[in-house]
């Protein structure tokens, strides 16, 4: 389906196809992305809408800078987009700056991404342990679909891709545990110079992290936070997943959008506040350039692996954010 889905491109002049997939493949998704994970602080901020548009521009620019998208531009992936395509699905409010959008039935954008590569597909364990079983019928039913015309399009090229385990990249993940394989797999075999892992322990593990992220996204979910609770099913489906290159982490751009939401950059006094400055830290660490582009200064202390790290302390984070402004609410509504 996937090849399906790019045919088009093969009409795109070589010498336009940078450009065509810069725009299309990077910025547009990028700037989806900002959109979604920005859209509760972008709302709530005192700007005119120039000033807005402006900062969205600023917002999406300063994106395509950071580390995982360093990765997509250099390789020219498809991660951003499917990135882009599944939060949007996960957590696109159905109103952006007073103006109500064409709403996509949930679900579809999710199925359509899930059948172009797997890993978007966690999204619908998640629909149904937040009991959103229509988003989840509806990504299984465009999956199928999706699949069922690829079939009937390319049968043999279908046939071969299932039979011979072409799916899964590499049966043998003979490169797992390269520096950037940022999946939490990946760090182990990195920690016990182990490669490839057991079949029986890569599945135990895919399991406990896979239920872990699904919990915690659960729970962040029940508090109300829809936004953190999809980046946090994101960040999740790249530790868990065997293989995550370090581009498939475009996750990581929405979240200070997400952090900043319900706060401000400076307190009362014009000092930088405590949320303000876990947005700056965070900034700085999807800053940090993929260690196939040279230095990087968690190398000091040994984690040349960083995102993985960060990918779950962000998680923590995110849950955090989202029980303390549950706990604030139901104090006010108290008082």
């Amino acid at each position: 389906f996937g090849t399906l889905v790019l045919l088009p491109l093969h009409f795109v002049s070589e010498s336009n196809l940078l450009i065509f997939w810069s725009i299309f493949g990077i910025l547009i998704p990028l700037l989806v992305l900002v959109l979604v994970g920005y859209q509760g602080l972008l709302s709530r901020i005192n700007l005119s809408r120039k000033e807005k548009l402006a900062l969205i521009i600023l917002l999406t620019f300063l994106a395509a800078s950071t580390g995982p998208i360093i990765d997509a531009w250099a390789i020219g992936q498809i991660g951003v987009l499917l990135a882009a395509m599944t939060l949007y699905d996960l957590a696109a409010p159905n109103q952006w700056f007073r103006v109500k959008l064409i709403r996509i039935p949930r679900g579809i954008l999710a199925g359509l991404a899930g059948a172009i590569k797997l890993v978007p597909l966690i999204a619908i364990p998640y629909w149904i342990i937040t009991k959103q079983f229509k988003a989840a019928i509806t990504a299984l039913v465009t999956l199928i679909t999706a699949w069922l015309l690829a079939f009937i399009v390319m049968q043999e090229d279908s046939i071969r891709y299932v039979t011979e385990k072409l799916f899964l990249g590499t049966s043998e993940l003979d490169n797992a545990s390269t520096l950037d394989n940022q999946s939490l797999v990946g760090t182990l075999m990195r920690l016990t110079g182990k490669n490839p892992l057991p079949s029986s322990l890569l599945v135990i593990a895919f399991i406990i992290i896979l239920s872990c992220g699904l919990l915690v996204a659960r729970k962040t979910f029940s508090n109300g936070d829809t936004l953190s609770a999809g980046l946090i099913i994101g960040l999740t489906s790249v530790l868990a997943s065997p293989v995550s290159w370090i581009h498939h982490i475009a996750w990581l751009v929405a979240v200070p959008g997400a952090i900043l939401k319900t706060e401000q950059l400076k307190t009362d006094l014009g000092k930088v506040s405590r949320t303000g400055m876990l947005w700056f830290f965070t900034l700085f660490v999807m800053a940090i350039p993929p260690v196939r582009y040279g230095w990087s200064p968690i190398r000091w202390i040994g984690l040349e692996e960083h995102y993985s790290f960060i990918c779950v302390l962000i998680i923590l984070l995110l849950w955090w954010r989202s029980k303390h402004n549950s706990q604030q609410t139901q104090n006010y509504v108290k008082s």
